[in-house]
Parts: C-alpha cells; sequence; structure tokens
C-alpha cells in the first residue's frame, strides 16, 4: 500500500495475480492484461489460456487473431455459433485436446480437426449441416479421439462408420 492509501495492483504477487485474472473471462483478461507491463507478463501466463469459454461473447477472426499468440497451450474451447466455429481456426491452438460448440458447418468442422489432430473429445450440435463427409474427415485426422458427440446431423453413412472404427482406436463414447 502506497501513502497516499492507494493499493498498487502492480506490486501484488503474480500467484496472487494469476488467481485474479482467472477469474476474468477471456475479453476481459485480455484487456486487464493490455493495461501495464506487469500485468502484460501475468496475464501471458500459460496456465491462464488452457480453456477458453466463448459462448457468452461474440468471437470472430479478429478477436482470434489478437488472442493466437496466447493460445499456444489451449487444449479445450468451447464456442456458440458458426462466427466462432470459424475463428477458432485463427488460434494458434497446437494442443487443443477438447472442442464444445454448435451451429458448425461441414466446412469449419473438417478443418477444424485438420489442423487438430490431438483431438480426444468433440461434441457438436444440433447441427443439420455435418454430414458423412466431416465424420470421415474426423476419423482420418484424429486417431487419438476418444468421445464423439454429434446431434441433429444431416446423414451417416456405412463408410463413415467403418473410416471411424478403423481409424480411431481409442474412441469409446460415440453418440
Amino acid at each position: 500500500m502506497k501513502d497516499n492509501g492507494f493499493v498498487d495492483w502492480t506490486s501484488l504477487p503474480d500467484d496472487a495475480m494469476i488467481q485474479l485474472f482467472s477469474l476474468l473471462n477471456y475479453h476481459d483478461r485480455a484487456n486487464l492484461s493490455a493495461t501495464c507491463k506487469a500485468w502484460r507478463i501475468v496475464g501471458a501466463s500459460k496456465c491462464l489460456w488452457t480453456s477458453l469459454d466463448l459462448r457468452g461473447y461474440k468471437f470472430n477472426i479478429t478477436m482470434a487473431v489478437s488472442l493466437s499468440p496466447r493460445c499456444v497451450n489451449l487444449q479445450q474451447v468451447r464456442f456458440r455459433g458458426a462466427e466462432s466455429a470459424d475463428a477458432i481456426n485463427h488460434l494458434n491452438a497446437m494442443n487443443l485436446r477438447d472442442i464444445s460448440g454448435d451451429s458448425i458447418t461441414d466446412d469449419t468442422l473438417t478443418m477444424l480437426v485438420s489442423r487438430h489432430k490431438d483431438l480426444r473429445c468433440i461434441q457438436v450440435g444440433p447441427d443439420d449441416k455435418v454430414t458423412s463427409g466431416s465424420i470421415k474427415a474426423i476419423a482420418f485426422y484424429c486417431p487419438k479421439l476418444k468421445q464423439l458427440r454429434l446431434s441433429g446431423i444431416k446423414d451417416v453413412l456405412p463408410d463413415s462408420i467403418n473410416a471411424l472404427a478403423n481409424y480411431c482406436p481409442n474412441l469409446v463414447d460415440i453418440g
């Protein structure tokens, strides 16, 4: 505390600041990180960027590009809406393991799985835009997949189910 009675927030211990930052949503965390050098360093902590819940916010390509440097260790993302789903492809999230959301198109889902081959869990829907083509892409690109939940899909052909059986040996939960 300074002599004038005000708290110098930049002098708090890093672990206390990380705890405070962890209580914020991704948008507020990114904005707070831009206020000063000390908070930029704390705001870039890897532990703050392993999971993103984008469901309550407008998330677009511009926001994804600005967050991309922080998302190297991103493992889990939740999204809502086609624009958010498209924007996820612009995150630098090479360790993505879990995606969950709705309003995703066949092309976007195929692009996501082709870029994130370490996915273990995919939950999307209800969507009538997902077809057997993207299910086959999931099978080919995600050999480590353990859980696949799709709702409201347009069609499921036998060859897509066979692809999952042949290329996803760890798949134990499908619905």
